[in-house]
């Protein structure tokens, strides 16, 4: 039993380093190609069951795939990235620059704060983390594909290793990376791959 966790392709605002959050960005010219060379790679696998964010930069990454293999995609809400707020559409030093006391503080580094009006990273981190948990018990020995962001994978990774959420910083996720969670005879989950991005590589991508 596997779940593949896969963040979805580039966007524009992944290239100029804007917060996504919950606005709905479509796959850039080249999130598309992504998208393309990762549903090649993901077609050969025996897949069960398919999830997606509804947010459009995952559905597309999904849709992709879904062309290759006919295999119905289950649109979740649940699956979305963290919600930012008014920092949506901001880069982050455009936010450093406008909160320079909120920063300086070190507010900004609470998991339990919300100055953005958005969800906090404990917020956050535990939606992430128990609704995959929930796909896990809903699909016990299926393999799974999960198209969602890198946040969410970020947190579900934090809530395997039992570590802070500062610990995100060391948790690298690109677009289109494939990150690969089993589950062992005894119900353990277990990351025997992370940020895979052998792929796009191969296609110079």
């Amino acid at each position: 039993m596997a779940y593949y966790l896969i963040r979805h392709g580039e966007t524009s605002w992944n290239k100029d380093n804007r917060i996504q959050g919950w606005t709905d960005i479509s796959l850039s010219e080249l999130g598309f190609k992504q998208a393309e060379v990762l549903a090649h790679t993901l077609k050969h696998l025996s897949v069960q069951a398919v999830y997606s964010s509804d947010l459009s930069r995952a559905y597309q990454t999904a849709l992709a795939y879904q062309k290759l293999s006919n295999q119905q995609i289950v649109m979740d809400q649940a699956l979305r990235e963290i919600h930012f707020g008014s920092w949506e559409g901001k880069t982050w030093n455009e936010i450093i620059t406008e909160n320079k006391d909120e920063y300086g503080s070190g507010l900004y580094d609470n998991p339990d704060s919300r100055t953005h009006l958005g969800e906090s990273m404990n917020m956050f981190k535990s939606r992430a983390s128990l609704h995959f948990r929930s796909i896990v018990e809903k699909h016990p020995k299926d393999n799974v594909l999960i198209f969602t962001h890198g946040g969410n994978i970020r947190m579900i990774i934090l809530d395997l290793l039992k570590q802070e959420i500062d610990f995100k910083h060391h948790i690298p996720i690109d677009n289109a990376s494939v990150t690969v969670i089993e589950k062992t005879i005894e119900g353990t989950l277990s990351i025997v791959c992370q940020n895979d991005t052998s792929h796009l590589k191969s296609w110079n991508l």
